[in-house]
């Protein structure tokens, strides 16, 4: 198998089934990727996508597309390559064992299982902390066991499948505690042993339902509520800065508060507001607690609006208090929180490989029929006039609403790379793939088209002077200058334009 970069044959036999010597061929070598494949007229190896009906892609792309369009026809055998790269060790009985588990791991309706089971648990541990509250029936034994060996089985099967990479992922190491808790707590359950504490740490079993979410932000209905729950989980640095700020911030309000409300003289003497500032400021830590009111704006007015109307200028002190914790520093975290929960949401490239590869099913066999609708001689190449007898409307609406392509003329341009006036189904499919799923500013395409006419342009220059230099032998290099132009062209890849 070649590295991510080419394609993945089918045709080679099992890992297991390989010798030594191939083995170490099949095993990719890091910073180092496959040759692209030969441009028009070299010979394709037959790969994953002739069984969509077409040879394998002369892909222009990013390498994700490149794995995604060839991980959509997935087989049993892509898992056994996949296994062998992360373990690299023939499939003897113990390896069968550990590459059974693997497979089962990497497929999606096992975590779903398993997020059904956290949720019965879940649902288990609220019935029984209720039921604590006037006896505990020994039948609930019995149910925490059941989730119990389930946890472990379960555990066991995630470690004879990725090894020690269970100790280095952290929703692994969450699993590892959270199961270590429930075994202990069986422990001291059936030897008769009650320990309180043990007990109220296992009401932390519910936070299994966070991995719970983290396997359904596949599914587009629960990506939302993912994107809130990653928010929280790597906001934690964000949440600390922000209760150091606010703890700073009212440390220094007290202190001047201590100056300006206990201090006062006047304030302790008159009846009104004797009662408010022995009660709310009558020490340094009071006032504190008086002012962490002031963040949430929890019923302060009756303790703020006796001492301004005593002293006014104490409008001054409240005033910033407010403006600056409970209205800036407030807004301004919650801002930090949402800009990273977009980011973190952005940054997660399993769901962006996800939706890649829903738009490729979708679009690819749309663009096929597309390339036989056009190709009517049956060459398996598209020129020029045959792109120009039909409309642009043969293209499907939702790939002409992401771009800037108004004719037909202007789409075999931009596809045309190398010039050579006829498109292959591969340089078709794969170049609109590139076109339309991407943003493709329209300065981008006129920079295209001028870079074109520019490379005309000098082609001629450079024949005018050969012809200039070797009468007779102009045209000869041309031609040479032609076909060496077309091995040696560049891809252009449109979605990073």
């Amino acid at each position: 198998m070649k590295s991510l970069g080419g394609d993945a044959l089918n045709t080679e036999p099992p890992f297991w089934s390989a010798r030594p010597a191939q083995k170490e061929a099949l095993k990719p070598v890091p910073g180092i990727s496959a040759p692209a494949p030969p441009v028009n007229g070299a010979e394709h190896r037959p790969g994953i996508m002739a069984k969509a009906g077409y040879s394998s892609l002369s892909m222009k792309g990013s390498i994700w597309r490149k794995v995604l369009i060839q991980s959509m026809l997935r087989e049993d055998s892509d898992v056994q390559d996949d296994f062998y790269r992360e373990h690299g060790c023939r499939c003897e009985s113990w390896t069968q064992l550990r590459y059974s588990c693997y497979r089962l791991v990497s497929r999606k309706w096992f975590e779903y299982l398993m997020g059904l089971i956290i949720v019965a648990n879940a649902l288990a541990v609220g019935y029984e902390i209720q039921l604590s509250l006037s006896h505990i029936a020994d039948w609930m034994f019995w149910i925490d066991f059941t989730f119990v060996m389930i946890y472990l089985v379960e555990l066991t099967i995630r470690f004879l499948a990725w090894g020690k990479k269970c100790f280095l992922d952290p929703w692994c190491i969450l699993d590892m505690v959270l199961v270590a808790l429930g075994v202990l707590s069986l422990f001291t359950n059936s030897v008769g042993v009650q320990v309180q504490e043990l007990e109220s740490l296992l009401v932390v079993r519910s936070f299994r339902l966070l991995r719970l979410m983290r396997a359904l932000r596949l599914l587009k209905q629960f990506r939302t509520v993912w994107r809130l729950v990653s928010g929280l989980l790597t906001s934690a640095n964000a949440m600390l800065s922000t209760l150091v700020l606010v703890i700073l911030t009212l440390y220094i309000a007290a202190c001047l508060g201590i100056e300006v409300i206990t201090k006062d003289a006047s304030l302790s003497q008159t009846e009104e507001t004797a009662g408010i500032v022995s009660q709310y400021f009558g020490s340094l830590f009071m006032t504190l607690l008086t002012l962490s009111s002031f963040v949430t704006l929890d019923s302060v007015a009756p303790i703020y609006s006796p001492l301004i109307t005593e002293k006014p200028s104490l409008t001054l002190y409240f005033f910033f208090i407010v403006l600056f914790v409970s209205v800036a520093l407030m807004n301004l975290v919650t801002a930090v929180l949402v800009e990273g929960a977009l980011a973190n949401a952005s940054a997660d490239k399993e769901l962006e490989k996800l939706d890649l590869r829903e738009k490729l099913q979708n679009e690819m066999p749309r663009l096929l029929a597309v390339f036989g609708e056009i190709d009517r001689d049956g060459s398996g190449t598209l020129t020029m006039e045959e792109m120009s007898l039909v409309p642009i409307d043969i293209i499907p609406e939702e790939l002409r609403a992401k771009s800037n392509i108004s004719t037909m003329h202007d789409v075999f341009e931009m596809l045309d790379v190398d010039g050579g006036g006829e498109l292959t189904r591969e340089e078709f499919v794969d170049g609109l793939l590139n076109l339309f799923l991407h943003d493709v500013p329209a300065t981008s395409v006129q920079t295209l088209r001028l870079l074109r006419s520019v490379d005309n342009k000098v082609n001629v220059l450079a024949d005018q002077v050969r012809q200039l230099q070797y009468p007779g032998r102009g045209l000869h290099r041309r031609q040479i200058s032609i076909v060496s132009s077309r091995s040696d062209s560049t891809d252009l890849h449109l979605g990073s334009a």
